[in-house]
């Protein structure tokens, strides 16, 4: 699988050593430390070693999630050290999208589906549309993906 987006390999990411051997990836800028480059920020970090690497070490994993205001899973392809503010950035897998769209709909927005393509259209702009998603193909299977919305994906067990 092709990373989600080419930004991670714009930021400056550095490796954190934790005193337990636990490691973790942190990016830098004027006021301290944000773990996962999220936007939260850290004076200090308590760590064994804060290594600068060239690029964020992708972490793909076959995994169910759903979001911080449901536990409905839904299957995924996540990159766990590529997220957006500790939030995970799937690609849904094709067999779960309509559930997930169904499941999330109401007034604050609307989808529709032609010739593959996902539009995503939002209240906040008058329906209209904010965002396409396209198919991706990883091995045999398709997804589609839904990093870029700003949705709270969460890891989910699946209890089906």
């Amino acid at each position: 699988m092709v990373r989600s987006t080419e930004s991670n390999k714009m930021k400056n990411w550095y490796k954190v050593t934790r005193h337990d051997g636990n490691i973790e990836y942190a990016t830098k800028s004027e006021n301290g430390w944000c773990l996962g480059g999220s936007g939260w920020v850290y004076k200090h970090l308590d760590a064994m070693s804060i290594e600068p690497i060239d690029e964020l070490p992708q972490d793909e994993v076959e995994t169910y999630v759903g979001f911080d205001i449901t536990e409905i899973p839904y299957k995924a392809i996540v990159d766990m050290n590529d997220t957006w503010n500790g939030w995970l950035k799937p690609y849904i897998h094709k067999d779960d999208v309509v559930r997930m769209l169904e499941d999330l709909s109401g007034d604050w927005m609307r989808w529709t589906i032609e010739d593959g393509v996902i539009s995503i259209m939002d209240s906040d702009v008058g329906y209209d549309v904010v965002d396409t998603i396209e198919i991706s193909h990883i091995g045999d299977q398709q997804y589609y993906y839904f990093g870029n919305l700003g949705w709270c994906f969460q890891p989910i067990d699946n209890n089906n």
